[in-house]
Protein backbone atom coordinates (compact mmCIF):
# COMPACT_ATOMS: atom_id res chain seq x y z
CA UNK A 1 0.00 0.00 0.00
CA UNK A 2 0.79 3.45 -1.33
CA UNK A 3 -0.42 6.06 1.15
CA UNK A 4 -0.61 9.90 -0.07
CA UNK A 5 -0.10 12.44 3.01
CA UNK A 6 -1.17 15.71 2.82
CA UNK A 7 1.07 17.39 5.44
CA UNK A 8 -0.36 19.53 8.05
CA UNK A 9 0.67 21.83 11.13
CA UNK A 10 -0.47 18.75 13.62
CA UNK A 11 2.08 16.43 13.41
CA UNK A 12 -0.12 13.45 15.01
CA UNK A 13 -2.46 13.63 11.96
CA UNK A 14 0.12 13.52 9.74
CA UNK A 15 1.55 10.23 10.73
CA UNK A 16 -1.44 8.80 11.91
CA UNK A 17 -1.87 6.32 8.66
CA UNK A 18 2.39 5.11 9.22
CA UNK A 19 1.62 4.22 12.55
CA UNK A 20 -1.54 2.08 12.44
CA UNK A 21 -1.99 1.15 8.84
CA UNK A 22 2.21 -0.43 8.31
CA UNK A 23 2.20 0.86 4.58
CA UNK A 24 4.81 0.17 2.53
CA UNK A 25 5.35 3.84 1.55
CA UNK A 26 4.13 7.22 2.46
CA UNK A 27 4.40 10.12 0.39
CA UNK A 28 3.75 12.99 2.19
CA UNK A 29 3.03 16.14 0.12
CA UNK A 30 3.08 19.63 1.74
CA UNK A 31 4.50 23.39 1.01
CA UNK A 32 8.14 23.65 1.38
CA UNK A 33 7.95 24.94 4.96
CA UNK A 34 5.88 22.38 6.40
CA UNK A 35 8.12 19.25 4.44
CA UNK A 36 11.42 21.49 6.52
CA UNK A 37 9.06 21.11 9.85
CA UNK A 38 8.07 17.49 9.77
CA UNK A 39 9.93 15.67 7.84
CA UNK A 40 12.99 14.76 10.84
CA UNK A 41 10.17 14.05 13.14
CA UNK A 42 8.51 11.76 10.75
CA UNK A 43 11.86 9.64 10.01
CA UNK A 44 12.66 10.07 13.51
CA UNK A 45 9.28 7.91 14.71
CA UNK A 46 9.58 5.28 11.43
CA UNK A 47 13.07 4.38 12.46
CA UNK A 48 11.00 3.60 16.35
CA UNK A 49 8.44 1.76 13.92
CA UNK A 50 10.70 -0.39 12.92
CA UNK A 51 11.99 1.65 9.69
CA UNK A 52 10.06 -0.93 7.55
CA UNK A 53 8.12 2.42 5.50
CA UNK A 54 9.58 3.92 3.05
CA UNK A 55 9.14 7.76 3.19
CA UNK A 56 9.02 10.10 0.18
CA UNK A 57 8.35 13.79 0.86
CA UNK A 58 7.27 16.04 -2.23
CA UNK A 59 6.89 19.87 -2.30
CA UNK A 60 4.19 21.87 -3.82
CA UNK A 61 2.51 24.97 -4.45
CA UNK A 62 -0.46 25.28 -2.71
CA UNK A 63 -1.72 27.83 -4.91
CA UNK A 64 -1.08 25.49 -8.22
CA UNK A 65 -4.46 23.20 -8.35
CA UNK A 66 -3.61 22.32 -11.61
CA UNK A 67 0.27 21.20 -10.82
CA UNK A 68 -1.26 19.06 -7.46
CA UNK A 69 -3.35 16.99 -9.59
CA UNK A 70 -0.71 16.39 -11.94
CA UNK A 71 1.45 15.18 -9.23
CA UNK A 72 -1.49 12.99 -7.62
CA UNK A 73 -2.18 11.64 -11.01
CA UNK A 74 1.30 10.74 -11.40
CA UNK A 75 1.45 8.93 -7.77
CA UNK A 76 -1.65 6.95 -9.03
CA UNK A 77 0.42 6.31 -12.08
CA UNK A 78 3.50 5.01 -10.52
CA UNK A 79 2.08 2.83 -7.67
CA UNK A 80 -0.96 0.11 -7.07
CA UNK A 81 -3.26 0.04 -4.49
CA UNK A 82 -2.66 4.23 -4.06
CA UNK A 83 -4.78 5.74 -1.04
CA UNK A 84 -5.27 9.30 0.05
CA UNK A 85 -5.47 10.32 3.59
CA UNK A 86 -7.19 12.81 3.86
CA UNK A 87 -7.49 13.39 7.78
CA UNK A 88 -5.02 16.75 7.33
CA UNK A 89 -3.94 18.86 4.64
CA UNK A 90 -4.88 21.88 3.49
CA UNK A 91 -8.36 22.94 1.55
CA UNK A 92 -6.47 22.72 -1.97
CA UNK A 93 -5.09 19.52 -1.13
CA UNK A 94 -8.20 17.93 -0.01
CA UNK A 95 -9.77 19.40 -3.27
CA UNK A 96 -7.32 18.29 -5.42
CA UNK A 97 -7.38 14.91 -4.05
CA UNK A 98 -11.31 14.79 -4.67
CA UNK A 99 -10.85 15.38 -7.92
CA UNK A 100 -8.25 13.40 -8.60
CA UNK A 101 -10.04 10.70 -7.53
CA UNK A 102 -12.94 10.79 -9.41
CA UNK A 103 -11.12 10.27 -12.21
CA UNK A 104 -9.29 7.23 -10.98
CA UNK A 105 -12.01 4.81 -9.04
CA UNK A 106 -9.42 2.72 -8.16
CA UNK A 107 -7.85 5.27 -5.65
CA UNK A 108 -8.91 4.65 -2.05
CA UNK A 109 -9.85 7.66 0.54
CA UNK A 110 -9.64 7.23 3.76
CA UNK A 111 -9.92 9.52 7.01
CA UNK A 112 -8.63 8.95 10.75
CA UNK A 113 -10.93 9.58 14.19
CA UNK A 114 -7.89 10.17 16.14
CA UNK A 115 -10.05 10.84 19.36
CA UNK A 116 -11.38 7.18 19.09
CA UNK A 117 -8.51 5.70 17.30
CA UNK A 118 -10.46 4.53 14.41
CA UNK A 119 -9.66 4.41 10.58
CA UNK A 120 -13.08 4.95 8.33
CA UNK A 121 -13.42 5.08 4.34
CA UNK A 122 -14.62 7.95 2.58
CA UNK A 123 -17.00 8.65 1.68
CA UNK A 124 -18.90 5.45 2.96
CA UNK A 125 -18.08 5.42 7.00
CA UNK A 126 -16.96 2.01 6.90
CA UNK A 127 -14.40 1.16 9.54
CA UNK A 128 -11.34 -0.34 8.00
CA UNK A 129 -9.55 -2.82 10.04
CA UNK A 130 -5.77 -1.63 11.50
CA UNK A 131 -2.43 -3.56 11.24
CA UNK A 132 -1.65 -1.90 14.33
CA UNK A 133 -3.26 0.25 17.48
CA UNK A 134 -3.64 3.92 16.74
CA UNK A 135 -1.12 4.85 19.92
CA UNK A 136 1.88 6.37 20.43
CA UNK A 137 4.41 6.24 23.25
CA UNK A 138 4.89 9.16 25.51
CA UNK A 139 8.79 10.03 23.62
CA UNK A 140 7.06 9.50 20.02
CA UNK A 141 4.59 12.14 20.67
CA UNK A 142 7.29 14.60 22.37
CA UNK A 143 9.54 14.07 19.23
CA UNK A 144 7.14 14.69 16.84
CA UNK A 145 5.88 17.98 17.82
CA UNK A 146 10.48 18.32 17.96
CA UNK A 147 11.20 17.95 21.46
CA UNK A 148 13.15 15.24 23.35
CA UNK A 149 12.43 13.08 26.90
CA UNK A 150 15.45 12.93 28.98
CA UNK A 151 16.75 12.76 32.70
CA UNK A 152 14.82 14.05 35.26
CA UNK A 153 15.98 17.82 36.58
CA UNK A 154 18.38 16.32 38.98
CA UNK A 155 20.17 14.52 36.50
CA UNK A 156 18.84 11.13 37.31
CA UNK A 157 17.77 8.67 34.78
CA UNK A 158 13.83 8.23 34.30
CA UNK A 159 12.73 5.64 36.68
CA UNK A 160 10.12 3.83 34.22
CA UNK A 161 8.09 2.21 37.29
CA UNK A 162 5.97 -0.90 36.07
CA UNK A 163 2.56 -1.35 36.76
CA UNK A 164 1.79 -4.37 39.14
CA UNK A 165 -1.55 -4.64 41.32
CA UNK A 166 0.87 -4.87 44.45
CA UNK A 167 3.08 -1.66 43.92
CA UNK A 168 -0.55 -0.09 43.31
CA UNK A 169 -1.87 -1.52 46.90
CA UNK A 170 1.10 -0.59 48.70
CA UNK A 171 0.91 3.03 47.39
CA UNK A 172 -2.75 2.98 48.53
CA UNK A 173 -1.51 1.64 52.17
CA UNK A 174 0.75 4.84 52.81
CA UNK A 175 -1.75 7.12 50.74
CA UNK A 176 -4.18 6.10 53.41
CA UNK A 177 -1.29 7.59 56.13
CA UNK A 178 -0.76 10.83 53.80
CA UNK A 179 -4.55 11.17 53.33
CA UNK A 180 -5.24 11.67 57.56
CA UNK A 181 -3.28 14.95 57.34
CA UNK A 182 -1.47 15.65 54.14
CA UNK A 183 0.04 18.45 55.47
CA UNK A 184 1.88 16.51 58.20
CA UNK A 185 3.14 13.89 55.62
CA UNK A 186 5.03 16.82 53.92
CA UNK A 187 6.48 18.22 57.00
CA UNK A 188 7.45 14.65 58.37
CA UNK A 189 9.35 13.08 54.70
CA UNK A 190 10.52 16.85 54.55
CA UNK A 191 12.32 16.08 58.26
CA UNK A 192 13.02 12.93 57.47
CA UNK A 193 15.46 13.97 54.06
CA UNK A 194 16.81 16.43 56.17
CA UNK A 195 18.21 13.72 58.60
CA UNK A 196 18.90 11.20 55.68
CA UNK A 197 22.25 13.40 55.36
CA UNK A 198 23.58 11.81 58.72
CA UNK A 199 22.43 8.45 57.72
CA UNK A 200 24.07 5.17 57.04
CA UNK A 201 22.01 3.01 54.30
CA UNK A 202 22.29 -0.72 53.74
CA UNK A 203 21.33 -1.33 50.37
CA UNK A 204 20.82 -4.83 50.28
CA UNK A 205 18.66 -4.47 53.16
CA UNK A 206 17.24 -1.23 52.61
CA UNK A 207 18.16 0.02 56.07
CA UNK A 208 18.56 3.52 57.15
CA UNK A 209 20.56 4.06 60.27
CA UNK A 210 20.38 7.96 61.28
CA UNK A 211 23.32 9.44 63.69
CA UNK A 212 21.06 11.25 65.92
CA UNK A 213 23.79 13.22 67.86
CA UNK A 214 25.02 14.57 63.93
CA UNK A 215 21.62 15.19 63.17
CA UNK A 216 20.49 16.97 66.24
CA UNK A 217 23.90 19.33 66.63
CA UNK A 218 23.08 19.97 62.84
CA UNK A 219 18.80 20.51 62.92
CA UNK A 220 16.89 23.48 64.39
CA UNK A 221 13.75 21.87 66.69
CA UNK A 222 15.62 18.49 66.00
CA UNK A 223 13.37 16.81 68.78
CA UNK A 224 10.61 17.79 67.83
CA UNK A 225 10.86 16.77 64.12
CA UNK A 226 11.94 13.38 65.26
CA UNK A 227 9.09 13.06 67.30
CA UNK A 228 6.66 13.69 64.01
CA UNK A 229 8.74 11.56 62.13
CA UNK A 230 8.52 8.62 64.25
CA UNK A 231 4.63 8.94 65.00
CA UNK A 232 4.43 8.28 60.80
CA UNK A 233 7.05 5.43 60.75
CA UNK A 234 5.11 3.59 63.22
CA UNK A 235 1.97 4.26 61.22
CA UNK A 236 3.56 2.81 58.05
CA UNK A 237 5.00 0.16 60.09
CA UNK A 238 1.34 -0.48 61.39
CA UNK A 239 0.80 -0.84 57.55
CA UNK A 240 3.38 -3.04 56.78
CA UNK A 241 5.70 -1.10 54.62
CA UNK A 242 8.20 -0.58 57.16
CA UNK A 243 10.22 -2.20 59.85
CA UNK A 244 11.64 0.18 62.56
CA UNK A 245 14.20 -1.02 63.78
CA UNK A 246 14.72 1.75 66.73
CA UNK A 247 14.89 5.47 67.19
CA UNK A 248 15.42 6.52 63.87
CA UNK A 249 16.69 3.31 62.45
CA UNK A 250 14.38 1.42 60.18
CA UNK A 251 13.70 -0.55 56.87
CA UNK A 252 12.20 0.19 53.50
CA UNK A 253 9.78 -2.94 52.50
CA UNK A 254 10.80 -2.44 48.74
CA UNK A 255 12.78 0.10 46.17
CA UNK A 256 9.20 1.67 45.67
CA UNK A 257 8.44 2.66 49.09
CA UNK A 258 11.72 4.14 49.40
CA UNK A 259 11.30 6.22 46.71
CA UNK A 260 7.97 7.40 47.69
CA UNK A 261 9.62 8.30 51.07
CA UNK A 262 12.50 10.09 49.46
CA UNK A 263 10.57 13.69 48.39
CA UNK A 264 7.18 15.02 49.67
CA UNK A 265 5.51 15.18 46.41
CA UNK A 266 6.61 11.43 45.45
CA UNK A 267 3.82 9.63 47.02
CA UNK A 268 0.86 11.75 45.26
CA UNK A 269 2.38 11.43 41.89
CA UNK A 270 3.02 7.92 42.28
CA UNK A 271 -0.98 7.15 43.33
CA UNK A 272 -1.51 9.12 40.67
CA UNK A 273 0.52 7.29 38.04
CA UNK A 274 -0.25 3.76 39.09
CA UNK A 275 -4.56 4.72 39.44
CA UNK A 276 -4.44 5.64 35.70
CA UNK A 277 -2.14 3.21 34.55
CA UNK A 278 -4.57 0.47 35.97
CA UNK A 279 -7.43 1.39 34.27
CA UNK A 280 -8.90 -0.64 31.33
CA UNK A 281 -11.57 -0.12 28.81
CA UNK A 282 -14.78 -1.59 28.12
CA UNK A 283 -12.89 -4.30 26.17
CA UNK A 284 -10.44 -5.21 28.79
CA UNK A 285 -7.77 -2.94 27.35
CA UNK A 286 -5.44 -0.66 29.15
CA UNK A 287 -6.88 2.85 28.95
CA UNK A 288 -3.87 4.39 29.05
CA UNK A 289 -1.11 2.99 26.81
CA UNK A 290 1.81 4.58 28.33
CA UNK A 291 1.70 6.55 31.45
CA UNK A 292 5.21 8.10 33.87
CA UNK A 293 5.93 10.18 36.25
CA UNK A 294 8.53 13.09 36.31
CA UNK A 295 8.69 13.24 32.26
CA UNK A 296 11.34 15.41 31.89
CA UNK A 297 11.12 17.19 28.06
CA UNK A 298 13.37 19.65 26.43
CA UNK A 299 11.70 22.01 24.36
CA UNK A 300 14.42 21.59 21.05
CA UNK A 301 14.94 17.87 21.53
CA UNK A 302 19.18 18.76 22.27
CA UNK A 303 20.03 18.56 25.85
CA UNK A 304 22.77 20.22 27.61
CA UNK A 305 22.63 23.18 24.91
CA UNK A 306 23.09 26.82 27.11
CA UNK A 307 20.16 28.50 28.12
CA UNK A 308 17.66 25.58 27.02
CA UNK A 309 14.21 25.67 28.12
CA UNK A 310 12.94 22.32 29.43
CA UNK A 311 10.37 20.94 31.66
CA UNK A 312 9.22 18.54 34.39
CA UNK A 313 5.54 16.97 34.39
CA UNK A 314 4.61 15.33 37.08
CA UNK A 315 2.47 12.55 35.53
CA UNK A 316 1.89 12.15 31.76
CA UNK A 317 -0.36 9.70 30.08
CA UNK A 318 -1.17 8.75 26.83
CA UNK A 319 -4.98 7.30 25.57
CA UNK A 320 -4.18 6.33 22.00
CA UNK A 321 -2.43 9.55 20.28
CA UNK A 322 -4.20 12.17 22.93
CA UNK A 323 -1.71 13.07 25.59
CA UNK A 324 -2.67 14.01 29.33
CA UNK A 325 -0.41 16.75 31.35
CA UNK A 326 -0.92 16.17 34.94
CA UNK A 327 0.59 18.55 37.45
CA UNK A 328 0.58 16.72 40.70
CA UNK A 329 0.60 19.43 44.11
CA UNK A 330 0.59 17.80 47.67
CA UNK A 331 0.35 21.37 49.30
CA UNK A 332 -0.20 24.85 48.41
CA UNK A 333 -0.19 25.78 44.89
CA UNK A 334 -0.50 29.27 42.85
CA UNK A 335 -1.71 30.38 39.30
CA UNK A 336 1.85 29.86 37.77
CA UNK A 337 1.15 26.52 38.22
CA UNK A 338 -1.96 26.60 35.77
CA UNK A 339 0.34 28.50 32.89
CA UNK A 340 3.24 26.51 33.48
CA UNK A 341 0.84 23.27 32.43
CA UNK A 342 -0.86 24.89 29.77
CA UNK A 343 2.55 26.23 28.21
CA UNK A 344 3.78 22.72 28.14
CA UNK A 345 0.53 21.08 27.53
CA UNK A 346 0.05 23.18 24.34
CA UNK A 347 4.32 22.87 22.97
CA UNK A 348 3.82 18.95 23.13
CA UNK A 349 0.17 18.31 22.43
CA UNK A 350 -1.26 21.10 20.96
CA UNK A 351 -5.15 21.75 20.75
CA UNK A 352 -5.41 17.64 21.58
CA UNK A 353 -3.86 18.22 24.95
CA UNK A 354 -5.54 17.48 27.87
CA UNK A 355 -4.40 19.41 31.32
CA UNK A 356 -5.56 18.10 35.14
CA UNK A 357 -3.83 19.56 38.09
CA UNK A 358 -4.33 16.77 41.10
CA UNK A 359 -4.33 18.22 44.24
CA UNK A 360 -4.96 17.91 48.14
CA UNK A 361 -5.68 21.03 49.97
CA UNK A 362 -5.43 24.11 47.44
CA UNK A 363 -5.93 27.43 48.82
CA UNK A 364 -7.41 27.90 52.21
CA UNK A 365 -8.96 31.52 51.37
CA UNK A 366 -12.33 30.63 50.09
CA UNK A 367 -12.86 33.51 47.76
CA UNK A 368 -8.95 32.91 46.44
CA UNK A 369 -10.10 29.30 46.10
CA UNK A 370 -12.73 30.31 43.73
CA UNK A 371 -11.14 32.55 41.60
CA UNK A 372 -8.32 29.46 41.30
CA UNK A 373 -11.10 26.86 40.82
CA UNK A 374 -12.54 29.69 37.88
CA UNK A 375 -9.17 30.48 36.05
CA UNK A 376 -8.68 26.37 35.85
CA UNK A 377 -11.94 26.04 34.17
CA UNK A 378 -11.32 29.09 31.80
CA UNK A 379 -7.62 27.44 30.99
CA UNK A 380 -9.28 24.28 30.29
CA UNK A 381 -7.35 22.45 33.04
CA UNK A 382 -9.71 19.89 34.70
CA UNK A 383 -9.07 20.60 39.07
CA UNK A 384 -9.11 17.20 40.72
CA UNK A 385 -8.58 19.10 44.24
CA UNK A 386 -9.19 17.34 47.77
CA UNK A 387 -7.93 13.86 46.66
CA UNK A 388 -7.00 13.16 50.21
CA UNK A 389 -11.15 12.78 50.52
CA UNK A 390 -11.96 10.99 47.35
CA UNK A 391 -12.07 6.86 48.28
CA UNK A 392 -10.04 4.94 45.55
CA UNK A 393 -13.01 4.32 43.35
CA UNK A 394 -13.83 7.89 43.10
CA UNK A 395 -10.07 8.85 42.36
CA UNK A 396 -10.16 5.98 39.57
CA UNK A 397 -13.38 7.59 38.18
CA UNK A 398 -11.78 11.03 37.62
CA UNK A 399 -8.68 9.92 36.04
CA UNK A 400 -11.10 7.87 33.90
CA UNK A 401 -12.46 10.84 32.88
CA UNK A 402 -9.58 12.72 31.54
CA UNK A 403 -9.03 9.36 28.97
CA UNK A 404 -12.61 8.90 28.06
CA UNK A 405 -14.40 12.68 27.60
Amino acid sequence: MTVVEFLSDDPVENVASLVSLEPERVIFLGRSEWVTRHRACCERLNAALGGKTELVFRTIDLWDFEGISETLTTVCAQYEDVCFDLTGGDETLLAAAGSVHATNPAVRLHRFDLKNGVCRSVPDGKTLPLKAPLCLSIAQLVSLFGGAVGSSADGDPLTAWTYSDDALQTLLTMWRVCARDPNRWNKAIGSMCSMLKYAAFDPRALRVTVDRGAAESRMARFAEKATLVGRVLDELEREGVVQVDGALSFSYASPLVRHVMAKEGNLLELYTLFTAAGLCDADGRRLFCDAKCGVYMDWDGVFGQPNNTHNEIDVMLMCGVTPVFISCKNGDIDDKELYKLSAVAQRFGGDRAKKALVATFVERNPMAYADFKERAAQMGVTLIDRVETLSPKDFEARLRALGEE
